[in-house]
């Protein structure tokens, strides 16, 4: 027999040499078989869970034989400079479907982090826009005190669920505003353009997106400082912002620096109107302030994520508008994925982790900044009704009003307005 040939014959049996080709056929066979045995036992091949305000919600997984191994979804937020224009505008159509007159239901309390997915948060059905401001309306413990923080980081992590859910789109973040890089030039910023967030001028908001927002009846109003020189003086440049974070070790210190003397409750009474009571919620320029807040926490837990007390909130207690959790779980753990410094969040069972991508266009286009301290933020000698109304204090207009009794938890040196002679 002639050995080249591919016949072979044997006292026992008949049989061809396999080819290269058969051998090749005969592997895919082999890998088919075992895909399909994978997919139809196992039941599982690696991928990302679908945005539906589940636990499971967004997060990556693996697979361990029939079961996922679920990971972090990792959450980048952006500064609103670094948005195109076509980038906001499809976000802008997304924010304002949250006031579509849909079925409604109400904020749901375990919403997108405590508990499986709910089939009120898909199709129709999804809280209005109202849901949320009624929810910071009646919030309990959510300022004046070390809650304010954590209960603020997990609100906008709702609300960012829920438009991932709308949008069936794990990417959707909500954007912040870095004012500090535009301290100087506060009004004259690009946010209060019609194509962004509407523009700084009094009276019912007429564009941006928040145009024509009527709640409950009412228009959305502002009544925003107009003194070009004090407003100037109201807020610090991000270079002193660092430089008082660096500085600062202690959450609950960090916590009173942010609320009242680096620019958030100044921010509410300068833009006023609705921004300056606990409707604040109502006026969309909120979520973008509110992400400055977050980037400013996010920021300092950075600085020091070497140090434990990243992940503690100092003197803070349970957040009771959300079944009573501690707030600790919403200070987080500072972690890497995907070789991206985050949070994760909730503490003791992580399920997502939140990112700020440092401002690009800000940084490149602004002359350098000078370490400039705030100045007692007055508001042209207004009040910050949100904070009296926390405290139950007496608002402007009814006996007894005063804003000697509005608590101001010990201004720093450098930020005492300079004493009249």
């Amino acid at each position: 027999v002639n050995r080249s040939s591919a016949l072979y014959l044997t006292p026992m049996k008949l049989w061809f040499a396999p080819s290269a080709l058969a051998m090749h056929q005969k592997q895919l066979m082999v890998d088919s078989h075992e895909a399909a045995h994978h997919l139809l036992w196992d039941g599982c091949t690696p991928g990302t869970h679908e945005p539906d305000g589940s636990a499971h919600h967004c997060r990556p997984y693996t697979c361990d034989g029939d079961s996922k191994v679920f990971g972090l979804q990792l959450r980048e937020r952006r500064e609103i400079h670094d948005w195109s224009d076509a980038e906001f505008s499809e976000f802008r159509s997304l924010f304002r479907s949250l006031m579509e007159p849909k079925r409604k239901v109400q904020y749901p309390h375990h919403f997108g982090f405590d508990a499986e997915a709910t089939p009120e948060l898909k199709g129709d059905h999804h809280p209005h826009y109202m849901a949320f401001t009624e929810m910071h309306l009646h919030s309990k413990g959510a300022h004046a005190s070390d809650n304010f923080l954590p209960w603020h980081r997990r609100f906008m992590a709702d609300l960012e669920t829920q438009l991932q859910v709308m949008a069936a789109n794990c990417s959707i973040t909500l954007p912040y505003w870095n004012w500090a890089y535009e301290s100087r030039n506060f009004a004259d910023s690009k946010v209060w353009t019609a194509e962004r967030y509407g523009s700084w001028t009094p009276g019912c908001l007429q564009d941006g997106i928040g145009e024509g927002f009527a709640l409950e009846g009412t228009c959305v109003t502002r009544d925003p400082v107009l003194n070009r020189t004090a407003l100037a003086m109201n807020f610090p440049s991000w270079s002193y912002v660092t430089k008082k974070f660096k500085e600062e070790s202690r959450f609950s210190d960090l916590n009173k620096l942010i609320d009242n003397h680096l620019g958030h409750n100044c921010f509410h009474c300068t833009v006023d109107g609705d921004l300056r009571a606990l409707t604040s919620t109502r006026d969309p320029i909120f979520w973008l302030h509110h992400g400055m807040i977050d980037r400013m926490y996010y920021h300092w837990q950075q600085l020091h994520s070497d140090d434990p007390v990243v992940s503690t909130c100092g003197k803070c207690g349970n957040l009771t508008d959300f079944d009573h959790i501690p707030a600790s779980e919403w200070a987080g753990s500072f972690t890497t994925v995907d070789n991206t410094q985050c949070v994760a969040t909730p503490t003791s069972s992580p399920r997502m982790c939140l990112s700020y991508t440092p401002e690009k266009l800000l940084r490149e286009t602004l002359e350098p900044e000078p370490v400039k301290p705030p100045q007692q933020c007055t508001c042209g000698g207004r009040a910050h009704v949100l904070d009296l109304q926390v405290f139950g204090l007496p608002l402007p207009g009814d006996v007894g009003y005063s804003l000697d009794k509005l608590p101001w938890w010990g201004v720093p040196d450098d930020m005492r307005a300079p004493q009249q002679e």
